[in-house]
């Protein structure tokens, strides 16, 4: 059996990453619909970036056959420059990039932590990070939020043992969207022991108010063990590409160097390059996301209901029926949304998208209440 020649047994309990809700195509099929709508995933709704496009049919046609720069050299530092590393004393030596931002926690996961190592996190938080601590042996302990949606610094930093390796902040949080400023966890970060680890997620902060003026990549020094994540999925709308990057102290750059997993191919790192250049659709996707943000906030409030205040590309909150029922409903009306963790957790869409699925809500709930009226009268 080839169980018994597995090395790590947490490969065996490690927990499946699901995504909430069936594909397009699987729910056109079953409902007989001419369209469906994804906003379940926290995707770009207008897709990728035209450049980055346009790169990606280059970069196959012309590089598909030739082994790409395994440094990322050019992409590292372009980044670099944009990010004005040299302000803050730092170079590309301090900059890593990956595969996506779930491929970076791997490889700090699996460099960093030994077996019975415990993680911090605030919760609810991203569920991603639940299999990459488990795959590498470690052990989440989960510290609420308080009661306003914001992280309780001085309980996690409170609940930190002699056991605690690695502490993760996601900012702006994935599923809520609650949001902490910048000095905030500057703060933190002062407070923070020298002998950990903390990662801030930042995966949504190009929708936060000011944007990349609030990521503490900027706290990142070399007697601080910080490592601050960035991904490409979101705002570059890069998801089915693949691309993130890591900023941290020396140090623990170089470790992560030698991982030997960092490896873009020519395609993945035209695309990054491309999508930078890309001003116009960044400022496109950032309003498009701010207004209909603000929209579905104000509209579920008009329906009596208390969204999360968010500072990401989505929203999430208790629409009060069952999960279950509301996927398949949502479904039936061509509307994939997430549904699978605490409350709903609504991706914005494009405007039209957007009013679709206020639309969709309010049919629901009538159609619960005549339901409900019903099965009372019968």
């Amino acid at each position: 059996m080839v169980e018994n020649l597995i090395t790590k047994p947490i490969c065996l309990v490690a927990p499946t990453y699901v995504l909430g809700g069936k594909s397009v195509k699987e729910t056109k099929e079953k409902y007989h619909l001419p369209y469906a709508h994804r906003m379940l995933a926290n995707e770009n709704p207008l897709g990728i970036s035209p450049k980055a496009a346009e790169a990606i049919a280059r970069a196959a046609a012309e590089g598909g056959s030739v082994y790409p720069d395994t440094n990322s050299t050019e992409l590292r530092t372009k980044l670099a420059g944009m990010l004005d590393f040299a302000a803050y004393g730092m170079g590309i030596e301090n900059l890593n990039v990956t595969a996506g931002a779930e491929h970076a926690l791997n490889m700090i996961m699996e460099i960093f932590l030994k077996e019975g190592d415990e993680v911090l996190i605030s919760a609810p938080s991203y569920s991603g990070y639940n299999r990459t601590i488990a795959r590498a042996g470690g052990v989440k302990k989960t510290i609420p939020f308080l009661a306003d949606g914001h992280c309780d610094f001085d309980g996690l930093l409170a609940a930190i043992t002699d056991q605690t390796k690695i502490v993760i902040l996601c900012n702006p949080n994935n599923p809520t969207g609650c949001f902490e400023k910048k000095e905030k966890v500057q703060e933190f970060v002062k407070r923070f022991p020298k002998d950990k680890i903390l990662i801030v997620d930042e995966a949504y902060i190009h929708f936060a108010p000011g944007g990349m003026e609030q990521s503490v990549y900027t706290e990142v020094c070399e007697d601080v063990n910080l490592i601050v994540t960035h991904t490409f999925s979101k705002i570059y709308g890069m998801a089915g590409i693949r691309v993130g990057y890591i900023i941290s102290n020396r140090e623990i750059s170089g470790y992560l160097r030698n991982y030997g997993g960092v490896r873009l191919s020519n395609v993945q790192q035209a695309a990054a390059l491309a999508a930078l250049d890309d001003q116009e659709f960044y400022d496109r996707t950032l309003a498009v996301t701010v207004e209909g943000r603000d929209y579905l906030i104000r509209e579920l409030r008009a329906l009596g209901y208390s969204p999360y205040e968010s500072a990401a590309n989505f929203v999430f909150c208790d629409l009060h029926m069952d999960k279950a029922y509301l996927d398949e409903a949502f479904m039936r009306r061509g509307i994939l949304i997430r549904t699978n963790l605490e409350y709903p957790r609504i991706s914005v869409g494009t405007m039209e998208q957007n009013r679709l699925f206020i639309e969709a809500l309010k049919e629901i709930r009538e159609e619960k209440n005549k339901d409900a009226v019903h099965r009372e009268g019968a």
